[in-house]
C-alpha cells in the first residue's frame, strides 16, 4: 500500500509542479539554477544515494584481493562504470571476477572428488575461466544494457530541447526540461549534467554538453543534432529556426537508417533461433526413445531435462540478449504515470484501490499443477494415456497463472497507451489549425475557436472546447483555463507532450502572436513526424516481428505437440514389445539381446514416465513462449517496455498451451488408435 501511495503522491507531485510554474506568472523550468536546497537537487542525491546492487556489494567486498587490470582493460571497465553510473572501482570489479573464478575452481574440485569423473572436472574448469572473463566484461554488459535503455529516449529528449529553445534559448534550461519530463535513465544522465555544472566540475554549460557527447560518440545522430541546438544559440532567429528544425530532422532520419539496417541484420539471429528452438529439439525428442533403446546403460533422462530445459533455453537467451544490445535508438512508448486511472506494474486499478495480481495467479496456477501432480502419482502404470493427460494440467498450471495476470495488468495499462497516442496523434492536426489562424493574425481565443469548427471530428478538440468555456463563463485567463488544479482543462488529457507543448505555446505567446503561431505550427510538424517515423519503423520490422510471432503462438506449439505425440506412441511401441518379449527370456535365442530385447525395449517406461517426458516438452515450451515474447518486445518496442512485455508474454503463453493442447491430443488420437489396432491384431 505504500508504494501505491508513493505513485499516487508522485503523480499530484508532478500536476502540482506544473501548476506551480505555470500559475500565477507563467514560467517554462529552467529558469532558476539549481540551489542545494531545492527539490531538484533533493530528488537527484535520493538516485544518488540508491541501495548497492548484489553485484556492485560484491565487487566492494572483493576489493581486498587488490587486483588491478592491465591499463587497457582498466580504461574499458572505468568508461563502463562511468557510462551506467555503476558504485564500483575497476580494481573492485575485476577482483570480483578472480574470486569467482576460484570459488568456481574449488566447485569443480568437490564435483570430481564427489563424482570421480575427470570429464566433469574438466568441463567443469572450462566454466571457471569462463566465469572470471564473463564478470570481467560485466560493467560492459551492464554499461551497454544501460545505452540500450537510454536510446529509448533519445528521439524525444531532441524534441523536447527543440520545442523549449523555440520559445527560449537558453541550453541549460532546454536540458533541464527534457530531463524533468523523461522517465528513464537518460533523464538521469541529464540532471547529473546540470549537477556537474552547479557543483563547478565544468565552468559552463557549453563544456559540460561537449563532455556528455563524447560519451555518446558512438551515436553520430544524437551527437550532431546535439550540436545543432548548441550552434543554434549563437544565430538569428530565422537561422536559429532553421537549425533546431535540422537536429530534429536529423535525429529522425538517423533514427529511420539505423532501424533500417538492424531490420535487415535480424535475419541470421531469428534463423539461429529457428534453428536451436524448433529444428534441433524437434530431432533430439524423436530421437530420444530409440537412442535410449539402443544405449539404455548410458544415458540418462536427467540429460533430457538438462539440455532441454536448462541448456537450451539459456543459449536462446544469450542471442536474444545480444540482439536486442545492438538494438539502435528508436522512440519509447508514451508515459501513462500522469493518467488518473493508472496503476503500477503487477496491479489493477479497482475502484480507489490499486489490487496486486500476484495472489490470484498463483492461486490459479497452484490448483491446476496439485490437482495435475496428485494424479500423476495415483495413476497406475507410467505409459498411459490418463499419465499424459494429467502431465498436461501440471504443463497449463506452470503457464496459466502468469499468462492471465500478464493479460490482466498489461490490457488495463495498454488501454491508456492507446488513448494517449490517440491524443497526441490528433493533438497535431489540431495544432496545426491553431498555428494557422494564429499566422493568420488572430487572437488565440478565435484561433482555438477555428480549431475546434475545423477538426470537430477529433477527441482532443475538448480540450479547446473546454478551454474556451472557462474563459468565457468562469472568466479564468488563458493560462488557468488549461493549468487551474480544478477547472484546468488540460488534466483530462494526461500527456505529457500535449501538456509542455501548450506549457511552450503560452510562453511564446508573451512574445507575440507571431511566435505562438510559428512555434504551434513547429511543433506540430515535429509531432506529425514523429508518429511517421514510428509508422516507418513498425513497417521495418513488421516482417521479423510477424514470423516471430508466428513461431512462438503457432509453429512451435503445433510442433511440439506432434512431436510429443511421436515420442509417446513410440514409448508406448516399446513398452508393449517389452511384455511380448518377456517370454522369450527362457530361450538360448535371444540369451545374448536380453539387455537390448527386453530391458531396453521397456527401460524407458520405468525410468522416465510418459507423463514426466510431456512436461520436458511443456516447460520448454513455456521457456520459448517467454523469452521469444521478450524479444518480440524488446525489437518492436525496445527492452525497457515493460507493458508490452507482459503484453505479449500473456497471449503467447495462453495461445501457445491452447494450440499445443489440440495438436497434442489431436495427433495422439489420431495416431493412437492405429497403433493398437496393430499391436491387439498380432504385430506384436
Amino acid at each position: 500500500m505504500a508504494k501505491d501511495e508513493d505513485i499516487e503522491n508522485k503523480r499530484k507531485e508532478e500536476i502540482n509542479r506544473i501548476i506551480k510554474e505555470t500559475l500565477p506568472s507563467y514560467k517554462i523550468p529552467g529558469e532558476q539554477q539549481i540551489t542545494t536546497n531545492s527539490k531538484e537537487y533533493r530528488n537527484f542525491k535520493k538516485e544518488e544515494i540508491r541501495k548497492l546492487t548484489i553485484y556492485e556489494k560484491l565487487c566492494g567486498f572483493s576489493e581486498f584481493l587488490n587486483v588491478t587490470p592491465d591499463k587497457k582493460l582498466k580504461e574499458e571497465m572505468e568508461r563502463a562504470i562511468n557510462f551506467a553510473h555503476l558504485k564500483i572501482t575497476p580494481k573492485g570489479a575485476f577482483s570480483f571476477s578472480i574470486l569467482a573464478g576460484i570459488f568456481s575452481f574449488f566447485i569443480s574440485i568437490l564435483l570430481f572428488l564427489f563424482t570421480m569423473n575427470p570429464m566433469i572436472f574438466l568441463v567443469m574448469m572450462g566454466a571457471s575461466v569462463g566465469v572470471v572473463y564473463f564478470f570481467a566484461k560485466y560493467p560492459e554488459y551492464l554499461a551497454q544494457r544501460f545505452k540500450v535503455k537510454a536510446s529509448q529516449e533519445i528521439v524525444l529528449a531532441i524534441i523536447y530541447m527543440v520545442i523549449y529553445m523555440r520559445a527560449s534559448p537558453n541550453l541549460e534550461g532546454a536540458i533541464r526540461f527534457a530531463a524533468k519530463n523523461l522517465t528513464g535513465p537518460l533523464a538521469y544522465d541529464l540532471r547529473k549534467v546540470l549537477w556537474d555544472i552547479e557543483v563547478r566540475k565544468y565552468e559552463n554549460i557549453y563544456d559540460a554538453v561537449e563532455d556528455y557527447m563524447d560519451k555518446w560518440r558512438e551515436n553520430d545522430d544524437f551527437v550532431e543534432a546535439m550540436q545543432l541546438i548548441r550552434t543554434s544559440m549563437e544565430q538569428p532567429e530565422t537561422r536559429r529556426h532553421a537549425l533546431l528544425d535540422e537536429s530534429v530532422n536529423r535525429i529522425l532520419d538517423g533514427t529511420r537508417e539505423r532501424m533500417k539496417h538492424y531490420s535487415q541484420s535480424l535475419r541470421m539471429p531469428v534463423m539461429l533461433i529457428y534453428a536451436l528452438g524448433i529444428m534441433l529439439p524437434i530431432l533430439l525428442l524423436v530421437m530420444f526413445p530409440i537412442l535410449f533403446l539402443m544405449l539404455s546403460d548410458s544415458i540418462n533422462p536427467i540429460i533430457l531435462v538438462i539440455g532441454y530445459d536448462i541448456l537450451l533455453p539459456a543459449i536462446i537467451y544469450v542471442v536474444s540478449d545480444q540482439t536486442l544490445k545492438s538494438r539502435p535508438m528508436s522512440l519509447s512508448s508514451p508515459d501513462i504515470s500522469m493518467h488518473p486511472k493508472y496503476s503500477p506494474q503487477g496491479k489493477i486499478k479497482i475502484g480507489r484501490k490499486n489490487v496486486p495480481l500476484w495472489p490470484l495467479g498463483f492461486a490459479l496456477s497452484l490448483v491446476f499443477i496439485l490437482f495435475g501432480a496428485t494424479m500423476m502419482i495415483k495413476t497406475p502404470g507410467k505409459i498411459n494415456f490418463a499419465n499424459l493427460t494429467y502431465s498436461l494440467i501440471v504443463t497449463w498450471g506452470i503457464g496459466i497463472g502468469l499468462s492471465l495476470v500478464s493479460i490482466i495488468d498489461s490490457r488495463s495499462k495498454n488501454k491508456l497507451r492507446k488513448e494517449i497516442i490517440k491524443i497526441q496523434e490528433e493533438f497535431a492536426e489540431v495544432l496545426f489549425q491553431f498555428g494557422h489562424r494564429l499566422a493568420l493574425g488572430n487572437p488565440i481565443e478565435k484561433a482555438m475557436e477555428y480549431a475546434v469548427e475545423k477538426e470537430s471530428k477529433l477527441t482532443i478538440t475538448k480540450l479547446f472546447e473546454k478551454a474556451l468555456e472557462n474563459m468565457k463563463s468562469a472568466g479564468l485567463a488563458l493560462e488557468a483555463a488549461l493549468f487551474d488544479k480544478k477547472f484546468g482543462a488540460i488534466w483530462d488529457y494526461p500527456s505529457k507532450m500535449v501538456i509542455n507543448v501548450m506549457r511552450v505555446i503560452l510562453e511564446a505567446s508573451k512574445k507575440g502572436v507571431k511566435n505562438a503561431a510559428l512555434s504551434a505550427m513547429a511543433i506540430s510538424r515535429y509531432v506529425k513526424h514523429l508518429h511517421k517515423t514510428e509508422e516507418e519503423l513498425e513497417d521495418m520490422l513488421s516482417e521479423t516481428t510477424t514470423s516471430m510471432k508466428f513461431l512462438s503462438m503457432f509453429l512451435a506449439p503445433l510442433i511440439s505437440g506432434i512431436t510429443t505425440t511421436m515420442a509417446a506412441v513410440m514409448m508406448m511401441i516399446f513398452s508393449s514389445l517389452q511384455q511380448s518379449m518377456s517370454g522369450l527370456q527362457t530361450t538360448n535365442l535371444t540369451s545374448n539381446l536380453n539387455v537390448m530385447m527386453i530391458g531396453g525395449w521397456g527401460g524407458i517406461g520405468q525410468t522416465m514416465s510418459i507423463g514426466v517426458f510431456q512436461l520436458v516438452v511443456g516447460i520448454y515450451l513455456v521457456e520459448i513462449c517467454i523469452l521469444l515474447s521478450i524479444l518480440i518486445n524488446g525489437i518492436e518496442n525496445g527492452p525497457g517496455d515493460d507493458v508490452g512485455k507482459k503484453d505479449y508474454i500473456g497471449w503467447s503463453l495462453l495461445i501457445g498451451l491452447t494450440v499445443y493442447t489440440f495438436s497434442l491430443m489431436g495427433s495422439y488420437f489420431m495416431f493412437a488408435p492405429m497403433i493398437k489396432s496393430l499391436l491387439v491384431g498380432g504385430l506384436v
